[in-house]
């Protein structure tokens, strides 16, 4: 998991070492330690997907202005 302000750098290093992000979660801390999650973008190819093309994928979903958190739960998986 990555501040908000490092996800992209995360992203870029995930794909160049060939990992397939699979997905971003985002979460909001609130001061109690409790948090909220939301399910933020799904990637899925068939045959396993490529690693360049996952990564358009998530950098584009951190792109979007509604971000409704502060932490990026980056979820990936080595090639097949």
């Amino acid at each position: 998991m990555w501040h908000i302000d490092d996800a992209a750098k995360a992203i870029n290093a995930l794909a160049k070492a060939k990992r397939v992000v699979l997905g971003l979660d985002l979460r909001q801390y609130a001061e109690d330690g409790t948090f909220f999650e939301y399910a933020w973008s799904i990637y899925d190819e068939p045959g396993g997907g490529n690693a360049e093309r996952a990564r358009q994928h998530a950098l584009a979903a951190l792109e979007r202005d509604d971000l409704p958190g502060t932490w990026v739960l980056v979820t990936w998986r080595s090639p097949t």
